[in-house]
């Protein structure tokens, strides 16, 4: 658009080069330098995906009887958010749970690894919709990227929509612990929702394990995938935290956390990752 086609200055590089030069940059450099203090980097991560204040509980919906063993709630919180979730109780004894999400909404999860060694792992398991999914759906297809406008209505206030997941996590776990008895609350999260899980057990202080099913074991930039198509990247803008390669990437957050585990990781853009992938 600036210059006569075919005749760019060579000096001057395309978003997507110059995105994939200081991507490469930064992880060597988080590879090589001495990452601040613990806590340091806690704070640091709060802030950058602005998580703000805990989502207080104002009241807790039961729909019915169980089905299936599903029994169907919504917790209210005193900010008016609705959090859709599905319970299931362990056959086992003891209590465990499995708290999962999916990026889409519950259904997406019934195909996941995560979710099938959580059922067959006789614990409880819990499902939910993390804001702005599932039964709280807000998708423009008028978008080429799901959760494009909602995305960005968060950046604009100095949020990140996988911060508001990030919240989903950590006021559902405190609703198995108070209201079903869970002494232990595993996270498990499929594609971005992996990476609110990861920074759920990060920020509680490493009280929740985290399973990642297809979620990025980095978020440098490799590819672009042409979308002439809504939805066809691999990720939703869901994926995107402002400085995160600054912080450290996802190595960083791993290292902070307590026992997690990945299934397929993959790059930023969806392709299986390789820890001597090209840059």
């Amino acid at each position: 658009m600036v210059f006569p086609e075919g005749h760019r200055d060579p000096k001057v590089i395309s978003i997507a080069e110059y995105c994939r030069k200081k991507g490469a940059e930064l992880r060597e450099r988080s590879r090589r330098d001495n990452p601040p203090g613990e806590k340091q980097k806690l704070v640091e991560l709060a802030a950058m995906l602005g998580t703000g204040e805990a989502l207080d509980r104002k009241a807790l919906h039961r729909f019915g009887s169980a089905e299936d063993g599903w029994m169907r709630l919504a917790l209210e919180t005193q900010c008016g958010r609705m959090i859709p979730l599905l319970v299931r109780e362990g056959s086992n004894v003891g209590k465990a749970y499995f708290l999962l999400a999916g990026v889409i909404g519950k259904e997406e999860l019934v195909g996941t690894q995560i979710f099938q060694e959580a059922m067959a792992s006789g614990a409880g398991v819990a499902l939910i919709d993390l804001w702005g999914s599932g039964e709280t759906e807000v998708f423009d297809d008028t978008c080429a990227s799901v959760y494009h406008n909602l995305s960005r209505s968060c950046l604009w206030l100095g949020r990140t929509l996988i911060g508001e997941w990030v919240r989903d996590f950590a006021a559902v776990s405190a609703i198995l612990t108070e209201e079903f008895g869970a002494d232990k609350v595993s996270l498990g999260g499929y594609k971005e929702a992996g990476l609110a899980a990861l920074f759920q057990s990060v920020l509680s202080g490493n009280n929740h394990s985290a399973v990642l099913e297809d979620s990025p074991r980095s978020l440098v930039f490799r590819n672009q995938t042409p979308r002439s198509t809504p939805r066809v990247s691999f990720y939703s803008m869901a994926l995107h935290i402002p400085g995160f390669l600054n912080w450290g990437d996802v190595s960083h957050a791993v290292a902070l956390a307590g026992e997690v585990r990945f299934i397929n990781p993959r790059w930023s853009d969806g392709e299986p990752f390789e820890d001597d992938s090209p840059q």
